[in-house]
């Protein structure tokens, strides 16, 4: 009895004891500490945990002591003491994982992409001052320095090292010559997209380098946004930097677009508009094409284009209905990198003659009046009053009403008002012609 009274004793004093140890450890190095994380240093390595207070569940452990002094399982006491010590260590470990346990170590080593813009709108001259650049970064890094090279136009490329790692790679444009006459370049060449080079990136640094990217381009990005990938790159701890090429862009004009009015009709003259850029002011034979032949009214000029946009205007006139196609062509240029944006076209759909409806009291007086119509390009529908529309959807393909020699009691109350709403809702034309059943005599 004494024997067992002592043993429970002395599992109580363990208890207590152990509890006390953690709970005083517990207030001593987390509650009191000002730092919201516990970090200490080992062989010039710095160990933290990010949320010791998570270390606070420990405080359990002395359970697993008290929980054994009632245990019924007939075990000697050193195969008891080792479970006792593994359920501790198993609880510390997952209250450490908890904790958030970190290792944290210094580097000085860095990893460079540099971002090389090959596109067709960069200049000879500025993939050049790029190889040069290159040059010098290869034979300048320290000896575990990394240095890789990423070239872009409308797609990004990695650059891998043929021969020896510590020379530049070969920067060679993305764009290959067409074997075919006047079909120009490739069009991997023809475009420029800076935020895919920046994501390529992104997977070229190795583990424990500090991250930079240098970007040489001219900027004139025509896919992508930099501006938002660059605040990506900073939150994934990229560090960049831009060299923008300085060379002059090259001689270029292009056709942006040509603009035909809304509505054409036929046997009017309207105004083609022609955009076209120039990078500086140069000379320029420009030609324009309506259908397979040149434009009549004005089919050849001789261009003198100032830097920036030129806004051309061409007279036209459409005499047959349909699609009508215009070709604007440059040619004779002074300087001019691309020829495949020197050429535009546009089709229109220009309706049929106009059509005018034709309403007559006599219809044997028609003819004079008819006929003049006619020669003047309009298509006549010559009807009797009794032949007037009974409805406006009828009417309002008509682009013009004549209403002539016609007694006020032949027009129904109906027609009259269909009539004032073509002309007020519409905007259809309307004349009225007297004649010996007109005006008054007509009521």
């Amino acid at each position: 009895m004494t024997s067992r009274r002592f043993r429970g004793l002395a599992w109580a004093v363990s208890t207590a004891a152990l509890f006390g140890l953690i709970a005083w450890g517990y207030r001593r190095f987390v509650l009191a500490s000002p730092d919201p994380t516990l970090t200490w240093v080992r062989g010039g390595v710095t160990y933290e945990l990010l949320n010791p207070k998570l270390l606070g569940a420990l405080l359990i452990a002395p359970w697993f002591v008290a929980v054994l002094a009632r245990s019924l399982a007939d075990l000697p006491w050193q195969q008891r003491l080792v479970a006792v010590v593994a359920r501790i260590a198993f609880v510390a470990l997952v209250v450490f994982g908890l904790a958030r346990f970190a290792r944290s170590t210094t580097s000085e080593k860095v990893c460079t992409v540099v971002l090389v813009d090959v596109s067709d709108s960069v200049p000879d001259e500025s993939v050049g001052d790029a190889r040069s650049l290159l040059a010098r970064a290869f034979a300048e890094k320290r000896k575990d320095d990394v240095v890789r090279v990423v070239t872009f136009a409308r797609r990004p490329r990695l650059v891998e090292h043929l021969d020896d790692a510590s020379a530049p790679p070969l920067i060679e444009r993305h764009s290959l010559p067409c074997a075919k006459p006047g079909c120009g370049s490739d069009v991997l060449g023809a475009g420029t997209n800076i935020q895919e080079a920046l994501e390529l990136a992104y997977g070229l640094y190795p583990p424990g380098y500090l991250k930079r990217a240098v970007l040489l381009s001219d900027g004139l990005e025509t896919e992508g946004d930099v501006l938002a990938e660059a605040n990506r790159a900073r939150e994934l701890g990229v560090r960049l930097f831009a060299i923008p090429y300085t060379r002059p862009v090259p001689g270029e004009v292009a056709v942006r677009e040509l603009v035909a009015p809304e509505h054409v009709k036929i046997g009017e003259t309207f105004e083609l508009h022609a955009d076209i850029y120039a990078s500086r002011p140069t000379r320029a034979r420009a030609r324009l094409f309506q259908g397979e032949t040149l434009n009549g009214l004005d089919g050849s000029r001789e261009l003198e284009l100032v830097a920036g946009r030129n806004v051309i205007a061409w007279p036209s006139v459409v005499r047959v209905g349909g699609p009508v196609t215009y070709v604007l062509e440059l040619s004779e240029l002074v300087e001019d990198k691309f020829a495949e944006n020197n050429r535009v076209s546009l089709t229109i759909d220009v309706p049929g003659r106009p059509s005018v409806l034709y309403v007559e009291g006599a219809p044997e007086h028609a003819g004079p009046l008819s006929r003049a119509l006619t020669a003047q390009g309009f298509d006549v529908d010559v009807r009797p009053p009794s032949g007037m529309p009974g409805q406006l959807r009828e009417l309002e393909r008509y682009d013009f009403a004549i209403l002539s020699d016609t007694p006020k009691d032949r027009v129904s109350i109906e027609a009259q008002s269909m009539l004032e709403q073509y002309v007020r809702d519409l905007g259809g034309g309307f004349l009225f012609a007297g004649g010996e059943s007109g005006y008054g005599l007509g009521g």
